[in-house]
């Protein structure tokens, strides 16, 4: 099975740059677009796309290494939309993703938080949030291909997340390139799914 991993930055790469040439490492760029564009181009010449990196937490006690069970993707609507099938109708363009049976539930954003306020309000729709996990699976999805998701939590989303990500990010990157590493000795969590195209 040829596997692609995926990362969004070079910092959260950096260890597993440093392995064999036989590991295929894509570095997307930061958000949802940049991840679904850059995974689109390559993603014909991979039978299993494994996305690896950071993630905030929304919940105090959630922490470390977290598989990937659905991905959901943050939207905003009109007040009005509400009122009639608009919503149902903008909601399906965007559907949740199912990865895995058990694990951590990610919503994906189009910009980074760093709002305690916030982030009491989206734990009522999930567990982690990251800026690239449901476009990546919806990229899969599209193309059948297999998806795994894992996170290593570098924060609890709030108002001084940004030095959180600055004190654990290195530490997280070395143990995405161990991750790596059991993979390839077929250690890892096998727990992926090849989707059908709902497009």
């Amino acid at each position: 099975m040829k596997r692609l991993y995926l990362f969004a930055t070079e910092r959260e790469a950096k260890a597993s740059l440093e392995l064999s040439e036989d590991v295929s490492i894509l570095i997307t760029g930061i958000g949802p677009i940049n991840a679904a564009a850059k995974l689109a181009s390559v993603i014909a010449a991979y039978d299993e796309i494994i996305s690896l990196g950071i993630a905030g937490s929304l919940k105090e006690g959630i922490e470390g290494f977290q598989p990937i069970s659905q991905v959901s993707k943050f939207q905003i609507y009109p007040e009005s939309y509400k009122e009639n099938k608009r919503l149902a109708l903008h909601q399906s363009f965007t559907p949740d993703i199912e990865l895995a049976s058990k694990g951590a539930k990610l919503l994906t954003v189009d910009y980074p938080l760093h709002c305690s306020n916030l982030r009491q309000s989206l734990a009522k729709q999930a567990d982690l949030v990251d800026m690239e996990g449901w476009a990546v699976a919806r990229v899969c999805q599209m193309h059948q291909k297999g998806c795994q998701i894992y996170k290593w939590v570098s924060d609890l989303v709030r108002e001084d997340s940004s030095a959180q990500i600055r004190e654990t990010i290195d530490q997280l990157s070395k143990e995405a390139a161990h991750f790596i590493l059991r993979c390839f000795d077929k250690e890892a969590p096998t727990e992926g799914q090849i989707y059908d195209s709902t497009i």
